[in-house]
């Protein structure tokens, strides 16, 4: 009897102990289950850009801020190609020979003018009439150039301070929208834009008369001097004058500013991650002013040791665990293998300041996974 009962004790005393045996048992395998140990870790690698500009400057304008969702082709930042005193010696320089282009057009105008007072005083025998018809039409033909190149001193410099002006109004209004400035800022750009359009309207308006007008007066004197040759006292007359005008024509095209801002835009919808500089600033050639990246990765970017990649083939099935609570196995493959060792992003070292190298492992993420870019993730093969 007294057997019985100890043997009864003891079997309750020992009962929990081995319940509570059994549950730490079932947790631990539970555990080792779900936190297998991964063959080799990776990081969620999504596209990028760092925007750049091909020539120094200075930041005229950022209309975005950083970690800013932002859409293929809009406007990231607007560079002037110079810096700030480049570009006021440009713009003197610039009307410097706008001025000279002005004043040697009213020598040509004044020497024509005498050119063809001295054809009037002129006391020509043979062929008087046909003579004069013919030194009018030439003289005709050589005011109406002038004509056109004058329109075109005023009209190429409007043209390209319109376009400056129209970008203005664009980064204004993308201001406005971000709160950056007041509308009456948008309200004065957009005026001074508006009566530089009206500007250049009615000077395109009046060239398109002038060469109307060059090409009837050249019409007329091809048409009279086949009938009447031209005599050969006036085309020698007449020839160093028209050779200076055409001189004077290709200086116009070369005093014209080129377009020297230079607008860089989204190449594909992502997120600011990187802004470096400020309005103002100066910039260099090929430095970074922001970067550009995809708001969800692309792939998985893995450096395997050579022990370990003598396993791994293109194509084999492998499996991306999250360090998420609780994890995610997301399933995939690999699709490429770097010929080549690389070393390793300083945060996957195991040891910090003791460097590591392997073979790159690229895998694929299907679209909808919840993973971040550079996110550190294990992967475990099949």
């Amino acid at each position: 009897m007294r057997l019985t009962l100890k043997s009864g004790r003891l079997f309750q005393k020992t009962l929990p102990v081995l319940v509570w045996l059994s549950a730490v048992a079932g947790v631990a395998v539970l555990f080792l289950q779900q936190g297998a140990p991964v063959d080799f870790t990776g990081m969620a690698i999504a596209q990028e850009q760092m925007m750049t500009v091909a020539e120094s400057g200075y930041i005229k304008s950022i209309p975005v801020q950083l970690y800013q969702e932002v859409k293929k082709g809009d406007t990231l930042a607007v560079v002037q190609i110079s810096t700030v005193g480049m570009a006021e010696y440009d713009t003197t320089l610039i009307e410097s020979r706008r001025a000279t282009a002005q004043a040697e057009l009213e020598h040509l105008k004044a020497e024509l003018a005498a050119m063809e007072a001295e054809f009037e005083a002129e006391q020509i025998d043979r062929n008087r009439d046909t003579y004069e018809i013919q030194r009018r039409l030439a003289v005709d033909v050589e005011q109406a150039r002038l004509g056109i190149l004058q329109i075109k001193t005023d009209l190429e410099p409007g043209r390209s301070l319109l376009k400056d002006l129209e970008l203005e109004v664009r980064i204004a209004e993308d201001l406005f929208k971000d709160n950056a400035i007041e509308s009456y800022e948008v309200q004065k750009i957009k005026s001074e834009c508006e009566v530089a359009r009206q500007t250049v309207q009615t000077n395109e308006g009046l060239l398109a008369q002038a060469e109307e007008h060059y090409a009837h007066a050249r019409l007329r004197l091809e048409e009279f001097t086949q009938s009447a040759p031209l005599p050969a006292l006036l085309t020698q007359r007449l020839e160093p004058f028209i050779k200076a005008v055409s001189v004077q024509e290709k200086l116009l095209n070369e005093f014209i500013r080129p377009n020297d801002t230079v607008v860089l835009t989204a190449p594909f919808d992502g997120v600011v991650s990187n802004l470096l500089y400020k309005p103002g600033q100066a910039v260099m050639r090929d430095i970074p002013i922001m970067t550009i990246v995809k708001p969800a990765p692309d792939y998985v970017a893995a450096w395997v040791s050579q022990r370990q990649i003598r396993r791994l083939q293109v194509d084999m099935p492998i499996h991306i665990i999250t360090r998420n609570n609780p994890p995610q196995m997301i399933a995939s493959r690999i699709v490429r293998i770097s010929p080549s060792i690389e070393p390793l992003p300083e945060r996957m070292w195991q040891s910090p300041g003791i460097p590591e190298w392997g073979q790159v492992v690229i895998i694929p993420i299907q679209a909808g996974t919840n993973l971040v870019p550079n996110e550190i993730v294990g992967i475990k093969g099949t």
